[in-house]
């Protein structure tokens, strides 16, 4: 297994764990709205921006309900953000960071996971959230 395969597959799992914890448990993944006025959440909006600080690339589009974000930081983490939905948001992370994981042990994933999170959540603006989320894993 090459490394970057065993990297994105662990990120996702484990943010896909993250996305499920914090997602509304009577939501739905978007609901046929023909446009982001008809959604009680709005559009989607940028979380991540190019002005903060170690972010060194970030792109933003989105779509009705739907939006995609990628962003890329000084110390090689990437990351793309998936949101969908309507009535209820859901947010799906995908994450990569540099290094070799091949022989990574399961548990390491979710260190691995609080360490992202409180990486994120130094990066300004409102997401010290992401500190809480960690606290609430680990």
């Amino acid at each position: 297994m090459k490394k970057t395969t065993g990297i994105f597959i662990a990120s996702v799992f484990s943010l896909a764990f993250l996305g499920i914890i914090f997602s509304n448990c009577n939501g739905t993944v978007g609901n046929g709205a023909d446009s982001a006025e008809d959604c009680k959440q709005g559009s989607p909006q940028a979380i991540f921006s190019d002005t903060m600080k170690r972010v060194t690339h970030h792109a933003f589009s989105a779509n009705k309900s739907t939006s995609i974000e990628n962003a890329t930081f000084d110390n090689g983490f990437s990351m793309e953000l998936n949101q969908s939905g309507c009535e209820h948001v859901t947010q799906f992370f995908k994450i990569k960071q540099p290094g070799d994981y091949t022989h990574f042990p399961a548990l390491g994933w979710v260190q691995a996971t609080v360490q992202t999170l409180r990486f994120f959540s130094t990066l300004g603006g409102n997401l010290h959230a992401f500190g809480f989320w960690a606290t609430a894993i680990s």
